[in-house]
């Protein structure tokens, strides 16, 4: 036999190979999945009902989500109205969560909407209507807001106008009100042109918090200080690994306010961030803190992982028009053998602990490091079969 059919037998062996390893999950997948779908406004459907019996018994409940859509805040608003939280939990700065939920506790619905109509863009991935309104839901509800992220870009011109309309320094009121100023300015280059700098990436920003540093200021407004010179090291070295610590570092921050137990809480964060494993990115983030949190009281914690099949997502600034989703291509081409499992335009709602026990019982060969990652991290995978952009509107 020559060369060449030997290599073409081999290859043609391990496509078949692979093809009945595929298969055998897709049928694993198949077995443990139900289906839901939005009918009146509500959703209606097996699989419905055990995701609220599951987040019932749960006092962590972990929502790892694909940015930008309004299926995804629809679908925590409708956990919010079956389930009142202590604490909502997600991804934004600490400063710019305690800001939203005082404004939204404490202005009547002019003075709220007018303060979303000016500072709205400005409120990282809660911009956009559906996720300002499930942030509404759940303040009004009494439900407390805990913030762990570094700020975003534009957040300076949001946080340093709180900071002026309450400083007792004069000297300090000025630089803050420059910073509002700049930073807007910034911004609106930055729309015009993508390759100009935010105000917070340039030396001049810099100067500002040096001159800050220097004044007689409140514990509060040195946070605030401290803060954004975190914020400037993380944009200027790209370091993931260092984001993920001040996160961690931020939640525990506030350990008594969530970490007793008896506490519920819901956390609402990129889908990379909340497995209770290792994360997407191959680091220990805040889903496995949870869940080691959770395993300490004898309690759970509830992983779910949900993400559109097809359609289109949002962009972070205002105008940017709507991305095209596709399982095909980009992040979600990894787990596209959940895709193959879905039939129909309902939401598919798969069970993945029975999966990755079979898994460790030997049942299933798994090449994929993402997927093994993803049935090992999260306890139900949802899959959207269509998704629409949540976008952030011009003002």
């Amino acid at each position: 036999m020559s060369k060449t059919i030997i290599i073409y037998v081999v290859a043609l062996c391990s496509f078949s190979t692979v093809q009945a390893q595929d298969s055998l999950l897709i049928k694993q997948l198949t077995q443990h999945v139900e289906t839901f779908s939005i009918q009146d406004s509500i959703f209606q459907g097996k699989g419905w009902t055990t995701l609220l019996k599951e987040i019932e018994k749960s006092g962590n409940v972990l929502i790892g989500e694909s940015h930008f859509t309004k299926e995804i805040p629809y679908f925590t608003s409708q956990i919010a109205t079956h389930h009142f939280f202590d604490n909502f939990i997600f991804e934004i700065d600490p400063f710019s969560a305690a800001i939203l939920e005082d404004k939204i506790k404490n202005l009547n619905a002019s003075g709220l909407e007018a303060y979303y109509k000016t500072y709205g863009e400005n409120f990282s991935f809660y911009a956009s209507k559906p996720e300002y309104e499930l942030l509404k839901q759940l303040a009004k509800a009494g439900t407390s807001f805990i913030g762990t992220d570094q700020i975003i870009k534009i957040g300076d011109r949001l946080i340093f106008s709180e900071l002026a309309s309450e400083t007792k320094n004069e000297t300090a009121k000025v630089i803050f009100n420059r910073i509002v100023t700049k930073s807007a300015k910034y911004y609106d280059a930055f729309l015009e042109d993508t390759s100009k700098d935010f105000y917070i990436e340039t030396k001049e920003f810099l100067n500002d918090l040096e001159a800050l540093s220097s004044l007689d200021l409140s514990e509060k407004e040195k946070k605030c200080i401290a803060a954004f010179y975190t914020t400037v090291k993380i944009f200027n070295t790209d370091d993931h690994s260092f984001r993920i610590d001040v996160m961690k570092h931020q939640l525990m921050n506030r350990y008594d306010d969530w970490g007793v137990r008896g506490k519920k809480n819901l956390f609402k964060y990129g889908a990379v961030h909340a497995p209770k494993g290792e994360s997407l990115l191959r680091i220990y983030d805040i889903g496995n803190l949870v869940n080691n949190i959770s395993d300490s009281h004898f309690d759970t914690s509830l992983h779910i992982m949900i993400v559109g099949m097809t359609g289109t997502s949002g962009a972070p600034f205002k105008g940017f028009p709507p991305q095209n989703v596709s399982y095909e291509k980009g992040m979600l081409q990894p787990i596209s053998l959940f895709f193959n499992a879905v039939k129909g335009d309902q939401w598919h709602c798969f069970d993945t602990r029975p999966i990755w026990k079979a898994y460790l019982r030997g049942e299933l060969t798994i090449k994929s490091t993402m997927i093994k990652r993803i049935l090992k991290g999260y306890d139900y995978v949802i899959i959207i079969p269509e998704v629409t952009a949540a976008v952030v509107e011009k003002k």
